[in-house]
């Protein structure tokens, strides 16, 4: 498996278990996540980090980044640069 298919699925992974915690936690009215919905977020991800190499914590919502807060990460994605 190639670097960047390894990078999408790690970013999949991730945005899979945000989603789910989100609409967990989340007291509205549900949208329907589909897989196509899933793949252009992490696209995007993948988009983004590429742009920046160095780290980033990005809003998944906006895809903007993050510039006051708490960042919280997935333990598989640290280090994985």
């Amino acid at each position: 498996m190639d670097k960047d298919m390894k990078t999408k699925r790690t970013i999949i992974a991730t945005v899979m278990l945000w989603l789910t915690l989100a609409l967990t936690a989340c007291h509205t009215p549900r949208e329907v996540v589909n897989e196509a919905m899933v793949n252009r977020l992490a696209d995007r991800v993948l988009l983004y980090s590429r742009e920046h190499p160095d780290g980033f914590t990005m809003d998944l919502a906006t895809g903007s980044a993050l510039t006051t807060g708490i960042a919280v990460s997935h333990a598989a994605t640290q280090g994985s640069h």
